[in-house]
């Protein structure tokens, strides 16, 4: 998966920081259970990571060169959590051919 260097750079800071990665685990855990759709549950990731990034810029160097980064531009990093942390989908099923 390709990251923008907004996404990269808050996926680093992230890796670097084992508290954050923890919280971060959690975090996507719970807003995937709570979300009706992959999507939703997308949105609202992304949502958090841009907050996120708002709320670090006061305190981390790394935020404070990002131009202020808003959800679309955290959509990928999102994706990519959701896929590591989130819950498993579901396997479709095939229906069966009939012959």
């Amino acid at each position: 998966m390709s990251l923008n260097r907004a996404g990269q750079a808050v996926h680093d800071y992230i890796a670097r920081h084992p508290e954050e990665l923890r919280h971060w685990r959690d975090k996507v855990a719970r807003l995937a259970s709570a979300a009706p759709d992959p999507h939703a549950a997308a949105d609202a990731v992304a949502d958090g990571l841009a907050d996120y990034c708002r709320e670090r810029a006061g305190a981390a160097v790394e935020f404070r060169d990002l131009a202020a980064p808003n959800r679309l531009m955290l959509r990928s990093l999102a994706e990519l959590y959701l896929r590591q942390w989130g819950p498993p989908r579901a396997k479709k099923s095939v229906p069966a051919t009939q012959m």
